[in-house]
């Protein structure tokens, strides 16, 4: 099972604001899957774009720009930027696990 999650669920249109998301390849218990690495394919639609994309593993030959990565030890990081208020959606898919989805919620800065 494929599983994302944002390190927090709003941010704002701030500069250097961003939304880091881990990718995790999870058991039915949820504990993670470290044994199963797998290509994951990374989607950014709405208030938001992806920025970097990648994981720890020190074979690795793409850039962080890339929107396919294989996770490393069962997991993977996605950042995305806020281009404005709203919502970003972060879709995720990996070979024979399910679809992984988050909403981040982009607000205007406090002033």
């Amino acid at each position: 099972m494929l599983h994302a999650a944002p390190d927090r669920p709003v941010i704002t249109v701030d500069v250097g604001d961003l939304a880091y998301i881990t990718l995790t390849l999870v058991d039915s218990a949820e504990t993670v899957h470290t044994a199963a690495d797998r290509p994951v394919r990374v989607d950014v639609s709405g208030d938001g774009t992806l920025i970097g994309f990648g994981s720890a593993d020190p074979a690795n030959k793409k850039g962080f720009d890339s929107i396919e990565h294989h996770t490393y030890q069962g997991r993977a990081l996605a950042v995305v930027k806020p281009t404005a208020p709203g919502t970003i959606r972060l879709t995720a898919t990996a070979p024979d696990c399910n679809q992984a989805e988050v909403l981040v919620t982009v607000e205007k800065p406090a002033r």
